[in-house]
């Protein structure tokens, strides 16, 4: 299962911003939108179609490409 995390980040300004990212119990990987939204979406979608956490890089690369 996956779920939405959050975290502060720091641009190359030294301004922070919130971003969202995807865990699940061993692996997370942070920063993918500033849109929660989007992220829950994505996550929405990696729980319904049960993707294998080998492939969630994968498909975080490709949802942010499009």
């Amino acid at each position: 299962m996956y779920w939405v995390i959050k975290d502060v980040y720091m641009n190359e300004d030294n301004c922070k911003y919130v971003s969202y990212g995807i865990a699940t119990d061993d692996y997370s990987i942070g920063d993918v939108s500033t849109v929660q939204e989007y992220v829950e979406e994505l996550v929405h979608l990696c729980n319904k179609y049960n993707l294998s956490k080998e492939h969630l890089a994968d498909v975080v690369e490709d949802s942010i490409i499009e």
